[in-house]
């Protein structure tokens, strides 16, 4: 199987490298995607080594299966005043927060561009990813929508 190595990850390319993957995973690794220019490569990482890389794009999407950790995407206009932009992320750090008993780690990411489609098509954005690290899990599409409307209404 072809590899790459990322931050001493091997992530595989090739003839069914996601299924290759799943195989060699460990239970504590997160299963991750990588798009690039040359295509779609696959590899896992623990949630230690993955916090300690954030601050650089590597264009890494989680591979979602049964259990499907809290991740939001959170977008402005790079025109969107940064005080507002901070209280905002800061509300929903405050409704995780208040939603469960034991939250390990919130990562808060950041990163800006050009909107590819959407509301945000054309125009330059911020965008920040949040990432809550706690021991719950949602388990398909419905759990997502119900979670997200309780922090709807947390706000």
């Amino acid at each position: 199987m072809n590899y790459k190595t990322i931050n001493e990850t091997r992530f595989y390319y090739g003839k069914q490298p996601l299924a290759y993957m799943l195989e060699r995973k460990q239970d504590n690794e997160i299963p991750l995607c990588q798009q690039s220019s040359e295509g779609r490569a696959f590899g896992a990482m623990d949630y230690a080594k993955l916090a300690t890389i954030f601050t650089k794009n590597h264009h890494f999407y989680e591979i979602c299966g049964d259990k499907r950790r809290f991740i939001f995407d959170i977008e402005f206009t790079t025109n969107t005043d940064p005080t507002l932009q901070f209280e905002c992320i800061k509300q929903w750090v405050v409704a995780f927060v208040s939603t469960f008993t034991t939250v390990n780690q919130i990562i808060v990411t950041d990163g800006s561009g050009i909107g590819e489609n959407g509301t945000f098509e054309g125009l330059n954005k911020y965008s920040y990813h949040i990432i809550l690290h706690t021991e719950h899990y949602l388990d398909g599409e419905s759990s997502y929508k119900a979670f997200k409307l309780h922090l709807l209404n947390a706000l």
